[in-house]
């Protein structure tokens, strides 16, 4: 591959695709962390994308925090660097490669709504983008934090950061109006839920996943017909918005609160 782009990201070089155009490198701040982050906008889409480092983190939640689900296990995962949007995909965004615009509630700023995973999916495939894993997700989501929101623990901030209980009317809101996270990205809680790459499968009222094993390296889970969506929505309850908040439903399933927000994972330059 000629003039290909690469980056250095913890002492190795890592690809970035041919379809992402490099912006700008600025920092990033949310309450005490910050980061230094490199912005990216896909050619096909025009969206902007993030370059995360990715690292080692804890994901799941502990024990004592609030709105716990017994499923949010924490285990240690680690990842590779990838790209993920700043935002959900917008309904602009969408019918730029979609002819039809299956949102319930119509505005180009706003997210696209009312998607079953498998559009979000095809979507995806089409631009040489992916769904991001749920792993890929919460690193994101947490930039460094381990509390309950990437701002603390504080539910009573939450109004700052995100679009949830209808304190906005009903309905999803414009992209990017709430406060960034110290990766820059906007809307990882509430606005609407988030698909992603993952699958699922019930047993009883829990949520089962297959790749929650400490020190897994890009961990995406394989087994169930669900898929497991994040991130809270317009609708939901502060609890819902939480960094580690996991869900699954059948992947025929959509909404007003559903959206997806796209990733690319990096190869290394070998």
């Amino acid at each position: 591959m000629r003039n290909k782009q690469t980056i250095t990201v913890h002492s190795s070089s890592w690809i970035i695709p041919p379809e992402f155009v490099f912006l700008s490198e600025r920092t990033y701040s949310c309450q005490n962390l910050s980061h230094q982050v490199r912005e990216y906008e896909h050619k096909y889409t025009a969206m902007s994308f993030m370059l995360i480092p990715g690292g080692s983190f804890l994901m799941g939640s502990p024990p004592e925090e609030l709105g716990r689900k017994e499923e949010e296990i924490l285990h240690q995962v680690n990842l590779t660097p990838y790209l993920i949007a700043k935002t959900p995909c917008t309904q602009k965004q969408w019918s730029q490669i979609k002819e039809q615009n299956p949102s319930e509630f119509l505005g180009e700023e706003l997210p696209v709504q009312k998607i079953y995973w498998t559009d979000a999916s095809q979507f995806a495939e089409e631009v040489s983008l992916e769904l991001p894993t749920e792993a890929q997700w919460e690193f994101a989501c947490r930039a460094s934090s381990s509390s309950m929101y990437y701002f603390g623990d504080d539910p009573c901030l939450l109004e700052e950061y995100a679009w949830f209980g209808m304190k906005g009317g009903y309905g999803p809101r414009p992209v990017a109006q709430k406060k960034n996270n110290a990766f820059g990205l906007h809307d990882m809680h509430g606005n609407t839920w988030e698909w992603c790459q993952d699958s699922c499968f019930f047993d009883a009222e829990k949520i089962v996943v297959d790749s929650y094993h400490d020190g897994i390296l890009n961990p995406a889970s394989q087994k169930g017909d669900g898929k497991i969506f994040r991130g809270g929505s317009w609708l939901d309850s502060p609890e819902d918005c939480r960094s580690a908040a996991h869900y699954g439903l059948m992947p025929s399933y959509r909404s007003g609160t559903f959206s997806v927000r796209f990733a690319k994972s990096l190869i290394q330059n070998i």
